[in-house]
């Protein structure tokens, strides 16, 4: 379990600055495909409110591998929800969403790099947005 203990600063969408604490559980491997599940509590605050924003992440990975030194194929989803609503404007309820497909590629023993296609779905107000992201990661493990 990790646990940020210093309040990590983050710009939001209004141009204010949020506050985080965030305790975290990962688990790692099962069988022979790699699953990954993280679930992540954050305590926000912003400076232009006197509220403490709750909001739960969940995050599911699976990467399957396509041969011996090949490519995994990588699926993830993430949901982030808003545990209670602010005085500085967070609505309880869904926040956000992203899926995403690609492949992993082995450089070596340590290092990947992952590309693919993500979906980010944001409810926001007055109009939700759904945005189209191409990420690519360099994964280490160490």
């Amino acid at each position: 379990m990790f646990l940020h203990h210093r309040p990590l600063r983050y710009p939001s969408n209004e141009g204010r600055n949020i506050a985080r604490s965030a305790p975290t559980k990962m688990w790692g491997r099962f069988r022979a495909y790699n699953l990954t599940t993280r679930g992540r509590l954050e305590q926000r605050w912003s400076g232009t409110g006197g509220d403490a924003g709750w909001r739960y992440r969940q995050f599911l990975r699976l990467a399957v591998p396509l041969g011996a030194h090949a490519p995994a194929l990588v699926v993830s989803e993430e949901s982030f929800i808003n545990l209670n609503a602010t005085d500085w404007g967070v609505r309880s309820g869904l926040d956000q969403q992203r899926g995403m497909i690609g492949l992993a590629i082995p450089l070596n023993e340590a290092a990947s790099i992952e590309a693919g296609y993500q979906v980010q779905y944001v409810n926001a107000h007055p109009r939700d947005r759904l945005n189209h992201i191409l990420p690519i990661t360099l994964a280490l493990s160490f």
